[in-house]
């Protein structure tokens, strides 16, 4: 894929939900967890984590801890730390 290319993308997606719908909105949490799915298949693990567990507490918070997109994100967490 063309990683590189779209992680400037994600970045801005994630910032620009958060400065418009706010660090705990659903929206702004998928971004995160994109963002962590991209660092991960680059490789960048230590920082994967860091933004998944962002993602991952923001989902339990808001959305509970057995909705669906916050066991995605403990999926992707376990996931980071298998390979680290």
């Amino acid at each position: 894929g063309r990683d590189d290319e779209a992680k400037p993308f994600y970045h801005l997606a994630q910032r620009s939900l958060e400065s418009a719908l706010g660090p705990k909105h659903p929206d702004t949490l998928e971004s995160l967890h994109n963002l962590s799915m991209l660092l991960q298949d680059e490789g960048e693990y230590a920082e994967a984590e860091l933004i998944c567990r962002q993602a991952l507490q923001g989902y339990e918070v808001t959305l509970g801890s057995v909705h669906e997109d916050t066991l995605e994100a403990v999926c992707t967490l376990a996931e980071l730390l298998e390979v680290q």
